[in-house]
């Protein structure tokens, strides 16, 4: 729900409530297997997954059906992305690539859906990808070269005097890589959700405060119609609500009771 309404007739919504984490079974302490709603959109993640890739593509009709194009158009592009960036020889690792790519894509996707609890908005879930694949790359790389692995990090075309500082700086660079881009994704996914809440509980919030406009008997209807703002216009009879920082009428009830206004357009805060 965008709000509720507290005891004191106000509406009151928490737009970082949705990022909880809680059981759906049952009470008490979350444990490790415990199942809550981030399990049960991880499993829609991967449902999502199969039915568009594995099910969708089953057929392998020579005019594709819609979950056969959606599946080969992400397909061909990371696959294209993977060869452009890592050579031919880099073509091995395309199924890593794809499985994290769509991975973060359905679960993105799914928290777009209302009510819906998006897993890659906690730091846990994308702390666990972009470690992975901090260890995976660098496991793979003294693997492959042994000790000139480290190499990646002495810049030989630098001065000799810069060498060791620029050393430091790409070492701690390497490092912070996959905290930076935990810590990105799942900044992102919580910012754009919470303002999108924030936005969507301005609709309720507006109706709500509407209805419970000023009601007192001796305000004659009119004179909220005859409001300008600095001669703008004319301002809307809902916009008055019945909160004494928001009241644009100077007969309010609830502002003239704490005597803040004695204009009627200067009682609207700047």
């Amino acid at each position: 729900m965008a709000g509720e309404e507290n005891s004191e007739g106000g509406l009151v919504f928490h737009p970082l409530q949705q990022f909880e984490v809680h059981r759906l079974f049952g009470e008490g302490p979350l444990q490790w297997y415990t199942i809550t709603n981030a399990t049960l959109w991880l499993a829609l993640a991967l449902v999502g997954i199969i039915l568009v890739f594995v099910m969708g593509s089953s057929r392998r009709s020579l005019v594709p059906g819609r979950l056969q194009s959606i599946g080969e158009v992400a397909y061909d592009f990371v696959h294209n992305m993977v060869d452009d960036v890592a050579g031919h020889d880099g073509a091995k690792y395309f199924p890593l690539v794809m499985t994290l790519f769509v991975f973060v894509l359905f679960s993105n996707m799914l928290g777009l859906i209302p009510s819906a609890f998006a897993p890659t908005s906690h730091i846990a879930v994308t702390a666990i990808l972009g470690f992975g694949v901090f260890l995976f790359v660098t496991l793979l790389g003294f693997v492959k070269h042994g000790a000139h692995f480290l190499g990646l990090f002495w810049m030989k075309d630098a001065p000799l005097v810069l060498r060791p500082v620029i050393a430091v700086i790409e070492l701690i660079s390497y490092f912070v890589r996959p905290v930076s881009h935990s810590i990105r994704l799942a900044g992102n996914i919580m910012a754009g959700h919470a303002v999108m809440k924030v936005f969507a509980a301005f609709a309720p919030m507006i109706l709500i405060s509407s209805n419970r406009c000023c009601r007192d008997p001796g305000v004659d209807p009119r004179h909220h119609r005859n409001l300008r703002a600095g001669g703008a216009g004319r301002l809307h009879p809902g916009l008055c609500f019945h909160h004494p920082d928001l009241c644009l009428s100077a007969r309010c009830p609830a502002s003239r009771s704490l005597n803040i206004v004695s204009n009627p357009i200067r009682s609207i805060p700047s």
